[in-house]
């Protein structure tokens, strides 16, 4: 496999929660090397020098992408104070939220019913403006080889670190124990990817620029083939599907 870049990018509502880190993938090695201002311009700037080097682009987000296909079927001609048919679970939970919490052992947050919906909103408001700041298409992709130049999948860090049986829980935060949580994660991650110094740091000092990183982690797995593909493919066409490996 030629090299390719990964962007990973810990997605929020507010420019400055969210985390963004360059990485590199030569067949061999994973590099982390570059931090990232997480807006739209700096990540496009570095794209394109990325896609100039004639690499393919891998964009790693923290966030759904899609929401509950039974939620979606409900609400078309729904008014105020009809009912809605189904179990909760089946109307706020995508089928990948189900399959990574039987799988994987934990649970992500319900974009059907969660504020993380908030977050999946301005994940693909960002996608769509570096669509338009870099005139790539940026679509969903399904396996490592149906791809080009640019593509995007949803992943999810506490899982990734949950199927590396790295400490995956308790590290957010600014206060000396989720500092020294931060570290501990670091070290279970160290003989995975190349750190360069100003990534390590940012990563121990924040949680963000950390997810951020292990969005990139999350990429590798997608490219090598580890991370697991949908069942049924139509439906995480129409939700979205994270990209998670089953752990070890």
């Amino acid at each position: 496999m030629s090299e390719v870049s990964i962007l990973g990018v810990d997605c929020a509502t507010q420019l400055s929660n969210r985390g963004a880190v360059g990485g590199l993938w030569d067949g061999h090695r994973l590099r982390c090397r570059t931090l990232l201002e997480a807006h739209a311009e700096a990540l496009a700037a570095w794209i394109g020098g990325e896609l100039a080097r004639q690499r393919r682009l891998l964009l790693a987000l923290d966030a759904p992408l899609g929401w509950p296909a039974a939620l979606g079927e409900q609400l078309v001609g729904h008014n105020a104070g009809a009912r809605l048919l189904g179990e909760p679970n089946r109307l706020f939970r995508r089928a990948t939220d189900t399959w990574v919490k039987q799988h994987i052992g934990q649970q992500p947050l319900d974009v059907g019913a969660d504020r993380i919906a908030r977050t999946a909103l301005s994940s693909l408001q960002l996608v769509e403006e570096l669509r338009g700041l870099t005139g790539e298409d940026f679509g969903l992709i399904w396996s490592p080889s149906d791809w080009r130049k640019t593509g995007v999948i949803e992943v999810y860090p506490a899982g990734t670190l949950r199927s590396f049986d790295a400490p995956h829980s308790a590290y957010k935060g600014r206060d000396p124990v989720r500092r020294a949580r931060r570290q501990e994660i670091l070290e279970a991650l160290d003989a995975e990817i190349d750190l360069a110094d100003e990534v390590r740091m940012a990563a121990l000092a924040n949680d963000h620029d950390l997810d951020a990183l292990i969005c990139v982690l999350a990429g590798l797995d997608f490219l090598v083939g580890r991370a697991v593909p949908p069942e049924d493919r139509a439906t995480a066409e129409k939700e979205g599907w994270i990209w998670v490996r089953v752990p070890l």
